[in-house]
């Protein structure tokens, strides 16, 4: 098996995001080892359920800007999700788990060490393997410790280890992401999930509000209701322990949620976000203040995306930059047992904008507005996340 030794020194703190989004050119050793391994067993042949070629992808009018692809094998081929009865469900040893991947399926084994003056783990060990089912290009799974047979809960291991990832990639384009039990997750075996995505997501550069800034705990303002983490090479281990605490607390509730991590810019006030940006979220504001005037609403979502698209367009040249990590979290709704959406399940990549189709109709046809409409069903009620939100806060102004 393929070994990857890494420390902080490995991690790439340079990147910035360009329009239209590009591969980078210089690959970090993390990103070489994943796709290269992802894309030979994909032309072999073999591993996967189904052949992934590039996918019809449309941005959905709107400002949101949801990014939606049609992948209708996915909704067809992937495995058969797990009965899930309880947020704190016990790992059931009967059931599929990553011990029982083919060999073929593992890609690398990645292992922390520790450089002079360096905090952190050391020694233990995550595996990659490939997700049979993917839902883009590289998308994998990344397996803490899987030997030790953990369930779907996050530890200090796995929130680090997704952060970490974001980190070692030079792709400002690879995401990593978590479903809790009754959060769609399919498999009660700790895993989260990394692929890639070139187009940018409205998540990367939306506007947040302070909660608790020293900790990097943010309320997205925006987006689904729902909270974010930043965290940079530099604060990393303080962010995560924070992050951790936070899904400490809401497993002890019973509370399911998603994690969505991808590169971003600064929290706001660092003066980086370009007109476009801030046009998108006077449009976004709007939205919230006459929701009521839809069909006139319609209109200037229009306009304010177009606007948008020009200001990406101006902002080109000189890029953005993605040296930190925005780590989303909603707390939501738990569904077990639920039946399936026909459009798309709410989970990780849909609540930070990446729509996965899987009917071609839903694709073509579906507006933000009914996505919107789709995605609240599953949210926390205002009162109940206004109410978690000031726990937290309590819970992480004492750590």
């Amino acid at each position: 098996m393929t070994r990857f030794t890494y420390s902080d020194r490995d991690f790439r703190t340079d990147i910035t995001a360009t329009h239209p989004r590009v591969a980078s050119s210089s690959p970090s050793t993390f990103d070489a080892l994943l796709t290269s391994g992802w894309s030979d067993r994909m032309r072999r042949g073999g591993v996967f359920r189904y052949r992934l070629d590039e996918l019809r992808t449309r941005v959905l009018p709107g400002p949101l800007s949801y990014v939606a692809q049609l992948n209708t094998l996915r909704g067809v081929e992937r495995r058969k999700p797990q009965e899930v009865r309880s947020i704190k469900q016990s790992y059931d040893p009967h059931q599929f788990n990553f011990n029982r991947v083919q060999e073929g399926e593992v890609l690398f084994e990645m292992t922390r060490r520790q450089g002079p003056g360096e905090a952190g783990p050391e020694g233990e060990r995550v595996m990659v393997v490939v997700n049979v089912s993917p839902l883009e290009f590289g998308h994998c799974l990344l397996v803490p410790e899987p030997s030790r047979c953990l369930p779907q809960v996050l530890t200090p291991l796995a929130v680090r280890t997704g952060m970490e990832a974001v980190l070692l990639s030079a792709d400002p384009g690879f995401r990593v992401g978590f479903n809790s039990l009754g959060a769609f997750a399919s498999v009660n075996h700790l895993h989260l999930h990394g692929y890639y995505l070139r187009s940018e997501l409205l998540l990367e550069t939306v506007a947040v509000r302070p909660l608790v800034a020293r900790r990097g705990f943010y309320r997205l303002t925006r987006l689904p209701r729902g909270f974010m983490f930043y965290a940079t090479a530099d604060d990393l281990d303080d962010v995560a322990r924070a992050l951790y605490r936070v899904t400490e607390t809401l497993v002890r509730g019973d509370v399911a949620h998603n994690l969505f991590l991808t590169r971003g810019c600064l929290p706001d006030g660092d003066g980086r976000r370009d007109e476009g940006h801030q046009r998108r979220d006077e449009e976004l504001q709007r939205r919230d203040e006459g929701h009521q005037r839809r069909d006139e609403g319609h209109q200037r979502s229009d306009e304010g995306h177009q606007r948008s698209d020009e200001g990406h367009q101006r902002s080109g040249d000189e890029g953005h930059q993605r040296s930190g990590v925005r780590v989303a979290l909603w707390p939501r709704r738990s569904c077990f047992g639920a039946k399936e959406e026909r459009a798309f399940n709410v989970a990780l990549c849909e609540l930070a904008g990446h729509l996965p189709f899987k009917v071609q109709q839903d694709y073509e046809c579906m507006t933000e507005d009914e996505v919107l409409e789709i995605i609240e069903r599953y949210l926390l009620p205002e009162e109940d996340f206004v109410r978690l939100e000031k726990q937290l806060v309590a819970d992480l102004m004492d750590l």
